[in-house]
């Protein structure tokens, strides 16, 4: 069956990579088009490998541009994020040369970055402040690379310093909005760690009886200009440590049920389903 499971995602990753090219020509990256069909594609891949998505708490408005500080796990982070809400998201230089996904994430609007270069994180934080002045909301995973989910990696804040240049695109912003989120995993076989291969990873997933992760969000934080970049660092941190043991609890537990509720799509538009969420919490 995982030969099966993996067939299906390169036949749409071929069908994606034939509707991208021309998307490209006509569409902008972020718009309604092309998150439409970011949205269906990630809730696609998610069935195919049967992971299951459980939600406690709530995304902030989608009107109201925010900057989303979430723990790193795997590749299929940005799989489960994805088939939320729309984002775009701060990735490493490599994935922008990846065969199709650098394509449709440059469409996404993902922003890259030089890992290896500090010279590159400037550049990098002045797209993400652009990301957030048009009214996308970004995607930062502080911990820089992926983590096994049961300890946590050194949490870098370096480029928590795009809420300043946002400001400085935008001087007469009152403030911006931050918000953690958390990702807990039920099964250890989502682990994607470090530099390990994607390949042997995807068909150890497609192979497995599939599990839950478990997406926890915490209030948004209100961040004036002229705020302490390490202050917000150890308090979102000391955030992400209390949600991902919540989320943990709830694969443990299974009381959170989350439902999508697509509402009716406009032609040649996306689907953004509303999303209701059951907690019956015990604990």
């Amino acid at each position: 069956m995982a030969g099966v499971r993996l067939g299906l995602i390169a036949v749409w990753l071929v069908a994606l990579a034939l509707v991208t090219g021309p998307l490209g020509w006509f569409c902008r990256a972020g718009s309604p088009v092309i998150e439409g069909l970011a949205r269906r594609t990630c809730r696609f891949l998610l069935a195919v490998l049967r992971i299951r998505v459980q939600v406690l708490g709530r995304p902030g408005p989608e009107q109201t541009a925010r900057l989303v500080v979430a723990n790193h796990v795997s590749w299929i982070d940005i799989l489960v994020l994805g088939s939320l809400e729309p984002l775009c998201f701060l990735a490493k230089r490599e994935v922008g040369l990846w065969p199709i996904i650098g394509t449709f994430a440059r469409l996404k609007g993902a922003v890259f970055v030089d890992r290896t270069r500090r010279r590159s994180i400037p550049a990098a934080n002045a797209a993400m402040a652009d990301r957030l002045r048009t009214g996308r909301s970004v995607v930062l995973f502080p911990e820089g690379t992926t983590h096994d989910g049961t300890q946590r990696g050194r949490f870098l804040t370096s480029h928590l310093a795009c809420l300043r240049d946002r400001s400085r695109l935008e001087p007469s912003l009152d403030a911006s909005e931050v918000q953690a989120v958390a990702l807990a995993y039920s099964d250890p076989v989502a682990s994607w760690i470090g530099d390990a291969s994607l390949l042997p990873h995807l068909w150890a997933v497609a192979s497995g009886r599939g599990f839950a992760c478990a997406v926890v969000f915490g209030a948004p934080m209100t961040v004036r200009p002229g705020y302490d970049r390490k202050a917000l660092g150890r308090d979102l941190q000391s955030q992400m440590e209390v949600l991902v043991s919540r989320g943990s609890t709830l694969n443990a537990v299974g009381r959170v049920r989350t439902e999508h509720e697509p509402s009716p799509a406009e032609i040649g538009g996306p689907v953004f389903g509303a999303m209701k969420t059951e907690i019956q919490d015990r604990m």
